[in-house]
């Protein structure tokens, strides 16, 4: 009997944490690789990666029980990133396109208002699915080391930003570039003696199959906030989530310029965390990423209190 029972319960986990993985086609033909994993009627929350990156630096997050057993856990590589296509013309890359791709992950997944957990360059998708839905489409932004757009972060990024980008973007000097991208690397870990090795072999090529070109659409890509601030400012709840030792990106700036534009915001700091905040202090970001999903998923359009600003 208690053979059955536990057979049972282990079918029944399996089914509630089914994993879906697709090639699906966005609104102008782009393919895009995206995955789903978890029990879909837990609350759906979209992970984004960051600029010359995919959705392999949430593999961790995508096998922790906790996350899969309390989210609906969905990631796809953005357009001209990882596994999906890599348009070369700049019109594949405007703020409508990028709306799209996000329209067509939750088409294909079902998914009903979904919190946004975006990581550096993933942040940005925020913006354009304002621009393009306006209020009410999302449950929630949740920034991790982010910023509101993808033209916002020149002003401020850290040294590690201004060290590697400029011979990421050339290509002119081989060698350059190759120092550009295994510094880009190390940049994102406050201590990057700590990545695996395996894992820092994939994130580094990563940035060598993305064309030169493309990383041009989307640093450069245009962008509008307008409506993120003016109908998302007052009701959406936000979490941005800060490394102390942050390299890529001056976070206590982009805080600084986010703070009066949500009225819902609150802000979690993680002590000598680098730029990939997901991974450092992994248990206690995980704990509040996790509370802020369960405290939002029941108050939608409550009011908004006073920010919080909170040391993990």
């Amino acid at each position: 009997m208690n053979i059955a029972a536990n057979l049972i319960s282990l079918a029944l986990l399996a089914l509630l944490h089914s994993t879906a993985a697709f090639l699906i086609q966005s609104k102008d033909g782009t393919q895009l690789w995206a995955e789903a994993r978890g029990n879909p009627f837990n609350p759906h929350v979209v992970w984004i990666h960051g600029f010359l990156s995919s959705s392999v630096v949430y593999d961790k997050l995508f096998e922790d029980e906790a996350y899969l057993s309390e989210l609906y856990m969905v990631r796809y590589d953005l357009r001209g990133l990882g596994r999906s296509d890599k348009p070369l013309d700049p019109a594949s890359y405007e703020s409508q396109r990028f709306a799209e791709d996000f329209d067509a992950v939750v088409q294909t997944f079902g998914l009903k208002k979904p919190f946004v957990a975006g990581w550096s360059y993933g942040g940005t998708v925020c913006a354009d699915i304002y621009t393009s839905h306006g209020h009410g489409y999302l449950s929630g932004c949740i920034y991790l080391a982010s910023f509101s757009t993808a033209t916002s972060y020149r002003p401020h990024q850290g040294h590690g930003g201004l060290y590697s980008f400029p011979k990421l973007l050339q290509d002119s000097d081989v060698a350059m570039y190759q120092d550009g991208a295994t510094r880009f690397t190390d940049f994102l870990l406050a201590d990057a003696s700590r990545l695996p090795y395996k894992t820092r072999m994939i994130w580094s090529n990563l940035v060598g199959v993305v064309p030169q070109q493309v990383k041009r659409n989307l640093v450069f890509r245009k962008q509008d906030n307008t409506r993120l601030f003016d109908e998302g400012g007052p009701l959406l709840p936000v979490l941005y989530v800060e490394g102390s030792k942050d390299a890529m990106l001056d976070s206590v700036k982009v805080v600084d310029s986010l703070r009066p534009k949500f009225e819902k915001f609150e802000v979690a700091t993680v002590p000598n965390g680098g730029h990939v905040v997901f991974l450092d202090r992994y248990k206690e970001v995980k704990e509040r990423i996790l509370r802020f999903v369960s405290d939002n998923r029941r108050c939608q359009e409550c009011e908004g209190g006073l920010p919080k600003r909170v040391e993990l």
